[in-house]
């Protein structure tokens, strides 16, 4: 969606663009990060988790800051 898209091109969540040291073809960053989880050993369910919780935190607070991912701890401690 045009939201997702909106919060996921606020962060690149997987350094610089680099493959096993070669240049890739760009991909959106939510795609970056699924391959990132999956390439180190996480489940689908893993994978389906991380993300839910990466779009709440850009719902709630819009960009990553300490003070932020501070205050999305203490939102999640308190739930």
């Amino acid at each position: 969606s045009t939201e997702q898209a909106r919060i996921f091109n606020q962060v690149e969540l997987v350094g610089g663009g680099m493959y096993h040291g070669q240049r890739k073809k760009p991909k959106e960053p939510e795609e970056e990060f699924i391959l990132y989880l999956k390439e180190h050993g996480a489940s689908e369910h893993t994978v389906d988790s991380c993300l839910a919780a990466l779009r709440l935190f850009f719902r709630l607070y819009g960009e990553i800051s300490a003070e932020n991912l501070d205050a999305f701890r203490r939102y999640l401690m308190e739930r």
